[in-house]
């Protein structure tokens, strides 16, 4: 075509040297033989440098010693060709240079290109720079990202605790925030503030009224009462809210507040059966005989023996077991959103294989199993909800074998080789 013609001139015409008049000097010293026509045309910042009378339009030679030397070849490339590679590691790069040569064209192409490779990893940095460079449409794009990915992996990722006190604000004020219930931003904002929890601590105060505690389970508001980011008048209130919102659901629209409003997402969780066989997993959500579908989830990452599953708080944990012979302390979690094993932040406090796991509240407890010295009386706290582990009183003695469960406000270990009988009463931590 003759656009095509015109501009494969053009490119020899600079290659030769063909009447150009104006050479850039770059910052590695190199330089290229340019046609200021070229440039005025493509960049405003040359057409104002040309019609000026600085001293760039008299002379010859004008330094951009100020710039990288490699992409200011590429732009100048782009001046004469029309064509400029945009990727992943140099699309910040071009950004920085169409805003200071007023590239308006090439920067629409470069925000094109960056809402097309939003994901969970980048969604927060592609995020600033729309911002920072006005990319209109990009911003939206990126911010329904954080939004409807929140609870599949944006909540999970490392980018999620770079936020700022301010955006994790904006992303937990939104309606539209992907949760089927509360408990998940709680976690998040947990997460956020442990992080960096010396700088952190403060703010929690001020981020817990955008929670909609009202919305969180009954299971999890029993439990963070205690906790120390909760033990503030500002928290408690919260709490009060939420217990007089759940009592009295039919006043729900009388409550001047956010929180009680539902989110879209919120939505009630099927039911879920899980069957473990070596080192298979699978779960349904609907048994119908022969026609039940089965949906496998993939092995772990590190193939443990003797481990124990346990299912609580909406994931299923794998607890300890023997990695190589060798005894772990090893917490693994499995995601069923994103289908990954994934190694919990803290581990067991003590090594053990074939341990009893018990639910009792919002806590679970690991008891007894075989240590590094044979069979163990240790007792193992753990707190799903703020992922915390605490020693508690030993078992007054061994059972190899046996059974373990809660009843009522007690935890049962009995039978085994000992033939033993042991309760242990949590809230006064005594057996």
């Amino acid at each position: 075509s003759y656009l095509e013609a015109f501009m494969t001139s053009l490119q020899k015409s600079k290659e030769s040297r063909s009447m150009t008049d104006v050479t850039l000097i770059l910052s590695d010293q190199s330089t290229i033989d340019c046609h200021k026509l070229v440039l005025a045309m493509a960049s405003p910042f040359f057409e104002a440098m040309f019609r000026s009378d600085l001293k760039e339009n008299i002379q010859r030679e004008v330094p951009l010693d100020f710039h990288d030397a490699g992409m200011i070849r590429k732009l100048v490339e782009y001046f004469y060709s029309g064509e400029i590679d945009i990727n992943s590691d140099n699309v910040g790069d071009i950004l920085t240079e169409c805003e200071f040569f007023c590239l308006a064209d090439l920067k629409i192409h470069c925000g094109a290109f960056m809402t097309s490779q939003v994901d969970s990893s980048n969604c927060l940095a592609f995020y600033r720079c729309a911002r920072q460079y006005k990319l209109g449409k990009l911003v939206p794009h990126c911010f329904e990202h954080m939004l409807s990915h929140f609870k599949n992996d944006f909540c999970s990722s490392e980018s999620f605790v770079d936020l700022s006190e301010e955006e994790l604000i904006e992303v937990l004020s939104d309606d539209r925030l992907s949760v089927e219930n509360e408990d998940i931003v709680l976690h998040s904002v947990v997460r956020w503030v442990e992080a960096d929890l010396e700088q952190r601590r403060t703010a929690f105060v001020r981020i817990a009224p955008f929670i909609r505690f009202p919305f969180c389970t009954p299971e999890l508001l029993g439990d963070i009462g205690p906790e120390t980011l909760m033990t503030n008048n500002t928290c408690m209130e919260l709490l009060r809210e939420a217990a007089e919102v759940k009592s009295a659901k039919i006043g729900l629209h009388l409550k001047q507040s956010a929180r009680c409003i539902p989110r879209q997402g919120y939505k009630t969780k099927k039911p879920q059966l899980f069957r473990v066989y070596g080192q298979y997993f699978e779960f349904t959500e609907e048994l119908n005989g022969e026609l039940t579908k089965w949906n496998t989830i993939p092995s772990k990452y590190a193939i443990t023996l003797n481990h124990v599953l346990t299912y609580i708080q909406n994931k299923l944990f794998a607890f300890g077991g023997k990695i190589n012979e060798h005894l772990s302390t090893m917490v693994d979690s499995f995601d069923q959103q994103s289908f990954q094993w994934k190694p919990q932040k803290r581990s067991m406090l003590h090594a053990v294989c074939k341990p009893y796991t018990v639910h009792f509240g919002t806590k679970l407890y690991v008891l007894g199993g075989i240590g590094v010295d044979g069979p163990s009386t240790v007792n193992q706290e753990f707190d799903p909800i703020w992922d915390k582990w605490q020693l508690k009183q030993s078992m007054p003695g061994v059972c190899e074998s046996g059974a373990a469960v809660s009843l009522n406000t007690s935890i049962f270990v009995v039978g085994g080789a000992e033939r033993a009988c042991f309760r242990y009463t949590p809230t006064t931590d005594t057996w």
